[in-house]
C-alpha cells in the first residue's frame, strides 16, 4: 500500500495572515455599508424635517389668508382693520370664530391677530380677544414674541427671509396708509440649512381685503352768484360707494366747537352734497374752502381751495 500525501494548501487551513486580510475586507466593506446608511438616513430625516418644515409655511400662509378676507371692517367702531404693517410684522382684526359671551359689548366679536418673524426665523401668531368696543390700541411692544397678547404659537419655522444679511419681507402691501391698503402679499423663504442644496423652498400667496374700508375722496368746484358761492361736492366719491357726509369750512369763519354730527369742529359753515353759502364775492375777496367727507364708518378725506 501505498502511504498518501497531503500537503498544506490541500487541507483548506487558513494562514493567520489570510485572516487578518479577510477581516480587514469584512470591516471595509461592514464601514461602507454603515456609512452608505447612515447617509440614507440623515437624507430621509432631512427631507422629513424640509418638507415638514414647508407644510407648516404651506398652513401658516393658509391661516392667514382666510383670517384677512374675514377683517373686521368696516363698522363705526372698526374704521380700520390693519394696525401694523411692517415686512415682518402685520398686526389687524379679524372675527372670532367663538361667539362671543351674551352681555359682552363686542357683539361683532372682533380680535386683534398678530404675525411676527423673530431673529431666529420663526413665524409666530399672537392673539387677543377684547370685550370692550371700541378695541383699544394694539400691544406696543415691537418685541416676537411681544407682551400683552392673550396667546402666542409658532405657526412656521427654518424661514430664511431675513438669514444670510438678506432682507426679503414677508408681507408687501399695495398702499402706504393702513386704510389705503387693499391687498396683502405674504412670500416665505423655508430652508433647513443654509449652503447646502436642496435650494430653499418660496411659499407665497396673495389675498384681496374685501371688508377692508378704504376712506373717500374729497373733490369739489366753486361757483360764484349774486348771493354768495355755490359749493358743490359731487365729484367726492367712496372707494365702496357708501354714502357720504359732506362738511364746509371757510378759515375767515368763526370757530365751532360743536357742528352738526359728524362733523369735525373748525370753522364750521354748512354741510350737504351742494352748498350755496351766502357770503360776499367781491373782486377783491378771496376765501379760502375746506370740505370734508366722511363714510359711515367715520373715515374722512380732506380737501382745500382758495376761491377767489
Amino acid at each position: 500500500m501505498t502511504p498518501s500525501v497531503h500537503r498544506d494548501g490541500e487541507r483548506g487551513e487558513f494562514s493567520l495572515t489570510g485572516l487578518l486580510v479577510a477581516m480587514t475586507l469584512f470591516i471595509a466593506v461592514l464601514g461602507a455599508t454603515l456609512s452608505i446608511f447612515e447617509t440614507g438616513l440623515r437624507v430621509q430625516r432631512d427631507t422629513e424635517t424640509r418638507a415638514d418644515a414647508q407644510d407648516k409655511a404651506r398652513t401658516a400662509v393658509d391661516t392667514l389668508t382666510r383670517q384677512l378676507r374675514n377683517l373686521a371692517s368696516p363698522t363705526q367702531e372698526q374704521p380700520q382693520a390693519i394696525d401694523r404693517k411692517d415686512p415682518t410684522d402685520l398686526i389687524f382684526q379679524t372675527v372670532d370664530p367663538v361667539s362671543p359671551a351674551t352681555a359682552n359689548p363686542n357683539v361683532t366679536n372682533v380680535k386683534r391677530v398678530r404675525y411676527c418673524l423673530d431673529g431666529a426665523g420663526i413665524l409666530r401668531r399672537q392673539e387677543k380677544r377684547y370685550s370692550t368696543v371700541p378695541l383699544p390700541a394694539p400691544p406696543a411692544a415691537t418685541l416676537c414674541p411681544g407682551a400683552g397678547w392673550d396667546t402666542s404659537v409658532v405657526v412656521a419655522d427654518h424661514l430664511t427671509n431675513a438669514a444670510g444679511g438678506t432682507t426679503r419681507p414677508l408681507f408687501a402691501y399695495n398702499a402706504t396708509a393702513p386704510t389705503d391698503v387693499t391687498s396683502v402679499r405674504v412670500k416665505l423663504f423655508v430652508d433647513i440649512e443654509r449652503n447646502r442644496g436642496p435650494k430653499e423652498a418660496e411659499i407665497a400667496s396673495g389675498v384681496y381685503l374685501r371688508n377692508q374700508n378704504r376712506k373717500p375722496t374729497a373733490a369739489f368746484t366753486t361757483a360764484k352768484t349774486a348771493g354768495g358761492l355755490i359749493l358743490n361736492g359731487s365729484m367726492s366719491a367712496d372707494p365702496e360707494g357708501d354714502p357720504l357726509s359732506y362738511c364746509w369750512y371757510d378759515s375767515a369763519a368763526a370757530n365751532v366747537t360743536s357742528p352738526p354730527s359728524p362733523c369735525p369742529a373748525g370753522p364750521y359753515v354748512g354741510s350737504g352734497v351742494v352748498f350755496q353759502y351766502a357770503v360776499s364775492t367781491t373782486a377783491t375777496t378771496s376765501r379760502t374752502i375746506t370740505l370734508v367727507v366722511k363714510d359711515t364708518a367715520d373715515l374722512s378725506s380732506t380737501v382745500t381751495a382758495t376761491v377767489s
